[in-house]
């Protein structure tokens, strides 16, 4: 991480009650930064001040889904010298995609796409005025390829991978750091959601701690534009860039079909 002073005295970490983004949102405190906690629910937040966080904060309670649940965000922050968001926020699927629902697959693009475009575009021109800043996204290994059997997703946090990678290059001349941070499977609550979907004993992954994902991340801030962690993940990510777009489609087809605990119909 380069000078901590250049994020300013306030971070912003979303999803910051569990998984990845609590450990950005207690690594950063232990750093000396005052923390925006975003989640959408409150009791959820609470429990995880109590628990890991002793450091000046706000809490703000929003849906990321929603424009609503964005301009809370954006109202609740105006006032403070924010330096850092950390977009760590998401939601997960996995299942046919003609069994899907409408609604799912509409807020894992509003989580993923819109809101990463928003928080970008909104906290992106503060850290302009401000001369300094830095814009962190959590993205996905499921990025790397076309996913079937998780097909929105797949394809959401593919667009966090590219769109991130593109800002990273048209804001370094402006003082404004972006990283991707790209993990693999992590011991999150959003892998215990998809533990109820995919039969995880049939894919052979191993999860990773969210605490080593976020020490990569801010290891990498301000160095690179992503940053894949686990020596593991690195593997997988370059086998997946060496084998053929059909080839990488077809094996994680078969393989997360075999796992899904609700068959295709």
């Amino acid at each position: 991480m380069k000078d901590i002073e250049k994020y300013g005295e306030w971070v912003v970490v979303t999803g910051a009650s569990s998984g990845i983004g609590r450990e950005f949102a207690k690594e950063l405190a232990a750093k000396g930064k005052k923390i925006v906690l975003v989640a959408r629910t409150e009791a959820n937040l609470q429990q995880m001040l109590e628990q890991d966080l002793d450091a000046s904060h706000r809490i703000v309670v929003a849906d990321l889904c929603t424009a609503t649940g964005l301009k809370a965000l954006t109202q609740a922050t105006k006032e403070l010298d924010v330096g850092l968001v950390v977009h760590s926020a998401g939601l997960a699927h996995a299942g046919a995609f003609l069994n899907g629902t409408s609604k799912t697959d509409t807020n894992l693009q509003a989580i993923h796409m819109s809101a990463s475009v928003e928080i970008a575009r909104v906290f992106g021109r503060r850290f302009v005025n401000r001369g300094s800043g830095g814009l962190i996204f959590v993205s996905s290994g499921f990025g790397f390829a076309p996913i079937p059997y998780a097909a929105v997703y797949g394809a959401s946090k593919a667009f966090v991978i590219s769109f991130g990678e593109a800002l990273a290059v048209e804001l370094r001349s402006k003082n404004v750091d972006v990283l991707t941070v790209i993990p693999g499977a992590t011991k999150t609550n959003m892998a215990e959601k998809l533990a109820e979907q995919i039969d995880m004993s049939k894919v052979p992954m191993p999860h990773g701690d969210p605490r080593a994902v976020a020490r990569a991340g801010l290891a990498a801030l301000g160095h690179k534009d992503s940053v894949v962690p686990g020596a593991m993940n690195k593997v997988m990510a370059l086998m997946m860039g060496l084998m053929s777009r059909r080839m990488a489609k077809g094996q994680f087809g078969k393989l997360l079909k075999s796992a899904l605990i609700i068959q295709p119909e």
